[in-house]
C-alpha cells in the first residue's frame, strides 16, 4: 500500500532514551525497539498494544528470531541476552565479545541455532543456542530451548575498528558486517572472505 501523506501511521514514543534499533517481525505484526533507557519494547501494530521488558543495561540491538517466538538484545554490559517474547524471561546471557556501550549489532543464523554479535574490538562472535554445534552450518532447531548460556563457539576479526552493522544470508551461509573503519564485508561462517 503506498500512502499519499508523510503522516506517521503509528506513533511508538514509550521510550526514555535513544532508541538504536528497531526490527520488524516476519511471522507476526510486530515492532521492536530497543533503547539506551535499558528497555526492549514490542509494539502490535494491528491491536495498538506494548510490551515493555527491563533489561537492566542500554540496549544497542534488538533483533525477532525468525518464528519471532525470541528477542535478542545486545547490551552495552557487554552481554547478549536471548529472551521469550511473549514472557519477557532471560533465557541466556551471552559474553565473551567487546562491548562497552559503541553502536554494535547482533543477528541469528539459519534457523535460529546460533547467534552472531558485532563487537567494539571489530570481531564477529557466535554464540551456539541450541548447543552441540560449531557455527558453521546454523542447523539446528528454532530458538533457544537449551536456557541458559555458553562461551562463544568462534570469533573472526573482520574490521580494524567497531563492527556498526552485520547480517546473515537468509542461508546461513555468509555474514556480512559494516565497520566504523569505514569498510563492509561478506564472510563466511569461518571468517574467511566471501570471493577471496
Amino acid at each position: 500500500m503506498r500512502s499519499k501523506t508523510h503522516q506517521a501511521v503509528q506513533a511508538m514514543q514509550p521510550f526514555r532514551d535513544t532508541v538504536l534499533s528497531v526490527d520488524v517481525s516476519s511471522s507476526r505484526p510486530e515492532i521492536l525497539g530497543g533503547s539506551v533507557d535499558g528497555t526492549v519494547r514490542v509494539f502490535d501494530v494491528r491491536g495498538g498494544a506494548v510490551t515493555t521488558d527491563e533489561l537492566g543495561a542500554p540496549v544497542v540491538c534488538a533483533r525477532f528470531s525468525g518464528d519471532g517466538a525470541l528477542v535478542l538484545a545486545a547490551c552495552a554490559d557487554g552481554a547478549v541476552r536471548c529472551a521469550d517474547r511473549r514472557t519477557g524471561e532471560v533465557l541466556g546471557a551471552y559474553t565473551g565479545h567487546a562491548s562497552g556501550g559503541t553502536k554494535t549489532d547482533c543477528a541469528w543464523t539459519a534457523q535460529d541455532a546460533f547467534l552472531c554479535c558485532g563487537g567494539e574490538d571489530g570481531r564477529v562472535t557466535y554464540w551456539d543456542v541450541m548447543g552441540g554445534g560449531d557455527g558453521t552450518d546454523g542447523a539446528g532447531g528454532g530458538g533457544a530451548g537449551g536456557g541458559g548460556a555458553g562461551a562463544p563457539v568462534k570469533a573472526f576479526r573482520a574490521h580494524d575498528l567497531a563492527v556498526t552493522a552485520l547480517d546473515v544470508r537468509r542461508d546461513g551461509a555468509a555474514v556480512v558486517t559494516a565497520g566504523a573503519d569505514g569498510a563492509a564485508w561478506a564472510w563466511t561462517v569461518d571468517g574467511e572472505p566471501v570471493g577471496g
